[in-house]
C-alpha cells in the first residue's frame, strides 16, 4: 500500500523540479552485479546511469540525449546500460559515492571505474565523451581526471573535483580530501562559484561521516568563517557555507547558536542573517523575525508559486487529464496512482492541499511581517485561484494576523472563511473577531491622535 503520509510532500517535490524519470531506451533492467556478468559475457562495458525521480536534469537526459537515436545505438553496441535510481538503491549510490544527480559512471566488467559525469549532457557532448572512455579503456578515473585537470579544458575547480571523486573511489581519502581543499581555493567571488562552492563542502561534509581528517578541514574552515562575521568582514556567503557545514556535520544547534549571537549584537545586516534562514526557518518564524526571513523571500515566494502549479497538474492527473504533459511526466504517476483506491486518491490530494495551504500562508505571513505588500497579494490571489475553500481563507487571516500587520483583505479572507463554512468551525469566528478587534483598536489610536492635535 503507498505511503500516504509521506506522498503529499514527495509529489510535490517531483513536480516543482521536474517530470518523474522512466526508464527506456538502451537500458536494461538489471541489477549491477548481472550486468557486470552480462558485460563480461559481452565483452563490453557497463554504463550505470545514477538518476532521482525529483531530478530535473535526469528527466532531461530521458527525453533528449537517452532518446537520440545515436546515443542509443552506441549504448546497445558498446555497453551494457543499467539505471539506478539513488533513493531505491541507496546502498549502491553510497558505493559510487553519488551525491549529485544525474552522474553518469562507466565501469569495466570487472567494476573498475572507467569515468564519471555530472550533471546534464546533449547527445553530442554525450558521445564524444563515451566513444573517449571506450576508445581508451586502459585508462582509469585517476589518470583521465589528472589528463583533464592537466589539459584545462574545464574550469579548476570542476576538473579538481572530478579528480578528487576518482580518487576517492580508490579509497585515497588524504589525495581526495587535498584536491577538494585545492578546488574550494581556487574559487573566487563571481556567481558560478558562489554556487559551487556548497557542492564542494557536502563533498568534504560526506568524507567527514568516516574520515576525521576532513572533519577538522571542516572545523577550521567554519572557524575562519565564523571570525570573518565576528570581525565585520563577512557576508551572506559566509553564512551559508557555515551553514552547510553544520548540516553537512548534523550540528544545525551550532548554526543556530550563532545566528543569535550575532542577531544580538546589532550591527550586522539583514540580508547576512538571511543566510540562517533554510536551516533556522521554523524558529525564525516563530520569533516573528520577518524581516531576516523576508531578505530571502523572493526565492521562497517563487517556490511557493511553484507548489501552487504542481497542485493543479496532480489534480488533473488524478482527474484523467494529462493533456498537454509529456509521457515522461505522467507514466510514473498513473502507475502510483493506480495502487490507490478512489478513496486513497481523494485522502492524497486532501492531503497535499492541506500541506500546501499552510506552506503558502506561512511565506503570505513573513511577507505581511516584512511589509511586502505585492507578494503578500500574489500569494493570496494565486492560493485562492488554486484552493478557493474555507480553509485556505482562514489560513491567510490567520497567519495574517500573527503577523501583527493584517490588511483589511485579512479581514475579508476571515469573513469568507466563515461563510463558506457555515459558522461552523469556532476558530475561524475567533480569527474573525480578533481581525475585527485588531482594525477597531488601531482605528481608535488613529481617532484618538488625531483628537489630542
Amino acid at each position: 500500500m503507498p505511503n500516504l503520509r509521506a506522498a503529499p510532500v514527495a509529489f510535490l517535490c517531483c513536480f516543482v523540479v521536474s517530470a518523474l524519470a522512466v526508464a527506456g531506451g538502451p537500458f536494461l533492467d538489471l541489477g549491477l552485479d548481472d550486468a557486470l556478468a552480462r558485460a563480461k559475457a559481452e565483452k563490453k562495458i557497463v554504463f550505470i546511469d545514477f538518476f532521482a525521480t525529483w531530478c530535473g536534469p535526469c528527466k532531461q537526459l530521458d527525453s533528449t540525449t537517452f532518446a537520440d537515436e545515436k546515443v542509443v545505438a552506441w549504448l546497445n553496441g558498446n555497453t551494457v546500460a543499467v539505471k539506478i535510481d539513488v533513493d531505491e538503491d541507496k546502498e549502491i549510490a553510497k558505493r559510487f559515492k553519488v551525491s549529485a544527480m544525474p552522474t553518469l559512471v562507466f565501469l569495466t566488467a570487472d567494476g573498475t571505474e572507467l569515468e564519471r559525469i555530472r550533471g546534464f549532457r546533449d547527445a553530442d557532448a554525450f558521445l564524444e565523451a563515451a566513444k573517449a572512455v571506450a576508445e581508451h579503456p586502459e585508462m582509469d578515473a585517476v589518470t583521465r581526471a589528472r589528463a583533464e585537470l592537466a589539459s584545462g579544458s574545464m574550469p579548476e575547480a570542476m576538473a579538481r573535483e572530478k579528480l578528487a571523486t576518482a580518487l576517492l573511489m580508490n579509497g585515497e581519502q588524504a589525495e581526495a580530501l587535498a584536491e577538494y581543499r585545492k578546488a574550494l581555493d581556487s574559487l573566487g567571488t563571481d556567481f558560478m562559484s558562489l554556487q559551487y562552492r556548497p557542492r564542494l563542502l557536502h563533498e568534504i561534509c560526506s568524507m567527514a561521516e568516516d574520515y576525521a581528517p576532513a572533519r577538522e578541514v571542516l572545523i577550521v574552515m567554519r572557524t575562519n568563517q565564523v571570525a570573518r562575521l565576528e570581525n565585520g568582514d563577512g557576508d551572506r556567503n559566509d553564512v551559508e557555507q557555515i551553514v552547510a557545514i553544520d548540516k553537512g556535520l548534523d550540528q544545525q544547534e551550532k548554526s543556530l547558536e550563532l545566528y543569535e549571537r550575532l542577531k544580538a549584537r546589532g550591527d550586522i545586516p539583514d540580508e547576512t542573517l538571511a543566510g540562517f534562514a533554510s536551516t533556522c526557518r521554523e524558529i525564525l518564524l516563530e520569533r516573528r523575525e520577518y524581516q531576516v526571513l523576508g531578505a530571502d523571500n523572493a526565492r521562497q515566494v517563487s517556490m511557493a508559486l511553484l507548489l501552487i502549479e504542481s497542485l493543479r497538474m496532480q489534480r488533473k492527473i488524478v482527474a484523467g487529464d494529462d493533456s498537454g504533459m509529456p509521457d515522461q511526466m505522467t507514466g510514473e504517476i498513473r502507475k502510483r496512482l493506480a495502487e490507490m483506491t478512489e478513496e486513497q486518491k481523494a485522502d492524497f490530494l486532501a492531503s497535499t492541499e492541506r500541506y500546501l495551504v499552510n506552506r503558502v500562508a506561512e511565506e503570505y505571513e513573513i511577507a505581511r511581517g516584512a511589509g511586502k505588500e505585492d507578494d503578500a497579494t500574489t500569494l493570496a490571489e494565486k492560493l485562492l485561484e488554486c484552493c478557493p475553500t474555507a480553509e485556505a481563507h482562514h489560513a491567510l487571516a490567520a497567519h495574517a494576523l500573527r503577523s501583527g500587520k493584517p490588511a483589511q483583505a485579512d479581514l475579508g479572507y476571515a469573513a469568507k472563511a466563515v461563510a463558506l463554512d457555515k459558522g461552523q468551525t469556532p476558530e475561524y469566528v475567533l480569527t474573525r473577531f480578533e481581525l475585527m478587534e485588531h482594525f477597531e483598536k488601531a482605528n481608535d489610536e488613529v481617532t484618538g491622535g488625531a483628537e489630542a492635535q
